[in-house]
């Protein structure tokens, strides 16, 4: 296992690496780095007159990956250097000078002043001033958190502050700016933690807009592929997890930590468990409570099978599948698998393999409600979601090529000005008006879904992923 030669940090088995040769007398050197850390070369820079991220991962970047994994991440993997580009022109004194800092450190110099006390001539001169103008020189509460928090990590080091990322599962790349947004960000809010739409991915404090987070995706260790995810919100509805630690935690604290992350959103402190999804679960336990079993027998597990059935789709409140024969199936297989639990943790295992109806629900308004956001026509929304799903589906059935497909298909709608219609839907995958990364067959599937609601395909991969 390799690490990032800018930040330290080893680069996980199938994550994805930058790597860099550098010839020697008789050998050749190879460094790796996080795309987040990566910077491009000043030869080239100045060679191919200001390369661009995009030209330079288009034509020199070369993919070793078993099956080019790596090309389905194009536009992350652009993203990532772009912002890391970025970064470093604020660092060396371009753009605004840093994310946010130099707002807090104008607070910080006024609350010095404050703190250090002002004479009485200045006294006087600030009570003569009109209300208005003493309210704007006030400072809110939120400032002077802001400042505090900057004053206690303003001197440290760089590899000081990473220290402190680090021991938050945070975002290590970037300049000091970058690196003490985080931090007093995750001080004030808590750790930024896990997507709330795609549940797996770790959600990321966008450095040219700090008033945002977003999640660009994970990889899926079962299926061997990427990812990806378009999830975006600002930082009052960013998920958090508690606590920030300000010392390096205990292996103790560590394992907990590690155990949040793998439980998912659900730890979130701000995470969509709301009252309608606790009364729905209650409500199941208390009825699967009342089951007399007797799984003695062939003819008692098919009745209990039944039972739990009948309880999941009385009122809806389990996402089981339509089939009633599916789903009594695959909750007999639970019940055999599990014949030495009570009814009531067999529907514990039933509601987590297929869900809450509600919460299903409340998934699909937040990840529309952060997609109409970064998609270019939010009437594009819906047949979005259909082609993500589609594409996530694939992915889990071990099919990376075709999960692959539909994920650049979504790509592609998310870049879209103009509203897929039905008049537009198949033009889009041929001919004079075919856009990149669209076919005939995914054209037909956008269409199918503006003139039906729904997609065939979709509904028959959601069956047998049940």
């Amino acid at each position: 296992m390799s690490s990032c030669k800018k930040c330290k940090i080893k680069i996980l088995k199938n994550e994805i690496r930058l790597g860099v040769e550098t010839d020697g007398p008789s050998f050749k050197l190879q460094s790796w780095y996080h795309p987040t850390c990566f910077t491009l070369p000043r030869k080239l820079a100045k060679e191919k007159g200001g390369m661009t991220a995009r030209q330079f991962v288009e034509e020199l970047l070369e993919d070793y990956t078993v099956d080019g994994i790596c090309s389905n991440d194009t536009e992350m993997i652009v993203r990532q250097i772009e912002e890391k580009v970025s970064a470093t022109k604020k660092e060396k004194g371009g753009d605004d000078g840093g994310v946010c800092t130099e707002r807090i450190k104008k607070n910080l110099a006024r609350l010095r002043e404050e703190v250090l006390g002002s004479s009485d001539d200045d006294d006087e001169e600030y009570e003569n001033q009109p209300k208005k103008k003493r309210k704007m020189n006030k400072l809110s509460e939120e400032e002077r958190a802001e400042a505090e928090v900057y004053a206690m990590y303003e001197k440290k080091k760089n590899d000081e502050l990473k220290d402190v990322l680090r021991w938050n599962n945070q975002m290590v790349g970037g300049n000091k700016d970058a690196l003490l947004t985080r931090i007093i960000d995750g001080q004030l809010n808590g750790r930024l933690g896990i997507c709330p739409s795609c549940e797996k991915g770790k959600m990321k404090l966008k450095d040219t807009e700090a008033a945002k987070a977003y999640c660009n995706g994970y990889f899926d260790e079962e299926n061997q592929a990427r990812i990806p995810c378009f999830y975006e919100c600002s930082l009052k509805e960013a998920p958090r997890l508690l606590p920030w630690y300000t010392n390096e935690p205990t292996e103790e604290e560590k394992e907990k930590m590690k155990a949040m992350a793998e439980e998912g959103a659900s730890n979130n402190i701000n995470s969509s468990s709301t009252s309608e999804n606790i009364d729905a679960k209650a409500k199941l336990l208390k009825r699967a409570s009342k089951l007399n079993w007797n799984l003695d027998s062939k003819s008692g597990i098919k009745e209990a099978a039944q039972d739990l059935t009948t309880l999941c789709t009385k009122d809806h409140l389990v996402d089981v599948p339509n089939d009633d024969k599916i789903t009594k199936m695959e909750i007999g297989r639970l019940v055999v698998q599990n014949r030495s639990k009570t009814a009531s943790e067999v529907m514990e295992l039933v509601i987590h393999k297929f869900g809450l109806t509600q919460a299903k629900i409340e998934k699909e308004k937040k990840q529309a409600k952060s997609l109409s956001a970064v998609c270019g026509n939010a009437e594009n929304v819906g047949v979005m979601q259909a082609i993500l799903e589609l594409g996530d589906l694939y992915f889990k059935e071990g099919n990376r090529n075709a999960g692959a497909t539909y994920k650049k298909v979504a790509q592609a709608i998310k870049e879209l000005t103009f509203e897929i219609t039905a008049e537009n839907a198949k033009g889009l995958g041929k001919g004079k008006t075919k856009i990149a990364n669209i076919g005939k067959g995914s054209a037909e599937k956008m269409y199918e879904f503006v003139t039906t609601g729904t997609i065939e395909k979709l509904e028959e991969k959601r069956a047998s992923a049940s």
